[in-house]
């Protein structure tokens, strides 16, 4: 059963050399049985999707709004085969999704958000990867921009005080979330230590940031679950 990644960029070249880039992130995750098939979306096309049995897009230190020709093809892809497979998109992937269905992207004018935070799931919403969640629950972030308008059929399903559209489902299965499920307090803390210049010019409390950063498996639940949908296996309660 193959799970097709769209890599739109790399982590940080620490990180690469030590649990590795975003496909052995996500990979070490995946079900018996499962296997992660990498495309490096800068560089190639996207593949058909045929013979997958979802796709992930990863993060990316690029900027949706730069317009960059290979993100213009993914979003084109993305407007083709939306809803076709299971279909999650974390960081980068959430907003590309977000505006390849109709919504808008840009600088969050709320300020950069990284660190461990606390996400708020939307009351009276039904969803099969954010059922057995708790309202709230810890997750590991780092972006700039976020999706500022969701599109006009899109269900939100998460928020946080810096960033009301966190996660969304469109249709019946797929997924966009802007914290990344597949990072660990670890991976989190090299973030805050690399953009530290970032944090100092923008006023953001690095040490404190870096003393927040705890676990976050209710978030990497989100993985899980995403990974037996496309399994067809049943998400425990």
């Amino acid at each position: 059963m193959r799970v097709l990644l769209l890599q739109t960029g790399s982590t940080l070249d620490e990180i690469q050399q030590g649990p590795g880039d975003f496909d052995r992130l996500f990979a070490r995750y995946l079900l018996p049985g499962q296997t992660l098939i990498r495309v490096d979306v800068q560089q190639q096309p996207p593949p058909e999707p045929q013979g997958f049995a979802a796709v992930i897009l990863s993060g990316s230190p690029a900027m949706v709004t730069d317009n960059a020709p290979w993100s213009l093809a993914v979003e084109q892809w993305v407007q083709r085969h939306a809803d076709t497979l299971p279909t999650l998109g974390v960081c980068y992937g959430h907003q590309l999704i977000a505006r390849a269905l109709g919504g808008a992207v840009g600088d969050n004018p709320n300020g950069r958000q990284i660190g461990t935070h606390t996400i708020e799931r939307v009351g009276g919403v039904d969803d099969p990867l954010f059922d057995t969640l708790p309202t709230r629950f810890p997750a590991q972030t780092t972006h700039v921009q976020s999706v500022l308008r969701l599109p006009s059929d899109a269900v939100l399903l998460a928020r946080t005080p810096l960033d009301p559209h966190h996660a969304f489902r469109w249709g019946r299965q797929t997924w966009g979330v802007q914290f990344h499920p597949e990072f660990d307090a670890d991976i989190t803390r090299a973030y805050l230590r690399q953009r530290k210049a970032d944090l100092l010019r923008e006023g953001l409390p690095q040490a404190s940031l870096l003393k927040a950063c705890r676990p976050s498996p209710e978030a990497t639940a989100v993985l899980h679950h995403f990974y037996r949908q496309a399994a067809g296996q049943e998400i425990p309660a």
